[in-house]
């Protein structure tokens, strides 16, 4: 992954060769995640998933996401309605580090081929 973050500084020292106060950084990182799912179908054309994976480095890194969905099914399309969310943070043992969560809800709309529609 990699974060790029621009920024003020305001404590950094003014001088006639730096006219400004604005600097930015780039932080990467690569994460492994593990993660778990879970699929229940209640009626033939309706399902309930949920799936979520993360992995954190104590003092460190992380990184975690989750999806949950509700799925309707009708012929060859499926309705999706769900929630999801992802997380990163950057080493704490930096000077400057990032984190980031995005949450929300989400619609997808899935259409099978004749082949699949079938089965």
């Amino acid at each position: 992954m990699e974060v790029r973050t621009g920024f003020d500084a305001p404590l950094k020292q003014f001088t006639v060769e730096n006219t400004t106060w604005a600097t930015s950084e780039i932080h990467r990182f690569i994460l492994p995640e593990f993660g778990i799912g879970t699929q229940y179908w209640v009626t033939r054309g309706f399902r309930v998933e949920t799936r979520g994976a993360g992995f954190s480095i104590p003092h460190h890194q992380n990184s975690w996401d989750f999806e949950g969905s509700l799925n309707f099914r009708a012929g060859p399309l499926e309705l999706q309605v769900g929630y999801k969310g992802y997380h990163f943070r950057t080493s704490a043992q930096q000077d400057f580090w990032v984190r980031g969560t995005m949450v929300g809800p989400f619609v997808g709309l899935h259409w099978y081929s004749d082949s699949m529609a079938t089965k």
